[in-house]
């Protein structure tokens, strides 16, 4: 698995998101 959409998680309008393994948050 590659790329940051590959858990199939939503972007926000500032094209960013919540990373459930990490409990981080980041953008593309």
């Amino acid at each position: 698995m590659t790329g940051a959409f590959a858990h199939g998680g939503g972007l926000d309008q500032n094209g960013c998101h919540h990373n459930r393994k990490t409990g981080g948050y980041h953008c593309h």
